[in-house]
């Protein structure tokens, strides 16, 4: 016996984890747009289309964080963005109320986090008619 696939059912193989990672990558992909465009709204900024482009959602989280665009630069370096990143939950965070223990969960766990930061009520809020 050879446990060794043959290039068929290796092809079936990948073609299915593609599948599923496409089918569970989707819905995420778009629900957590939908929590940036609702943070972005809350802020009172209009988002725009950007929210939904995978690269430029750091234009709306960047206006809304009060920094400059030249920003993406420093987003777009390997280990600084880690960084850079975490300053702009912490400027958001702080836009909306929140202390530095939501900035760490933020960092920690942003899939629990992000929507909660989304959805609940925050200190500052300053959301605009939709």
């Amino acid at each position: 016996m050879n446990p060794q696939p043959t290039p068929e059912q290796a092809a079936k193989i990948v073609l299915i984890v593609i599948s599923v990672a496409v089918l569970v990558g989707i819905p995420i992909w778009l629900f957590f747009s939908y929590c940036l465009k609702r943070i972005c709204l809350k802020a009172g900024h209009e988002p725009g289309a950007l929210v939904w482009i995978p690269v430029a959602q750091i234009v709306p989280l960047l206006t809304v964080a009060g920094l400059p665009l030249w920003w993406i630069i420093l987003c777009l370096i390997p280990c600084v963005s880690i960084f850079v990143f975490c300053y702009i939950w912490f400027k958001i965070c702080e836009r909306l109320g929140h202390g530095v223990g939501f900035v760490v969960g933020i960092i920690l766990l942003p899939i629990v986090f992000i929507p909660v930061l989304a959805f609940g009520q925050s200190p500052n809020q300053v959301e605009q008619a939709q």
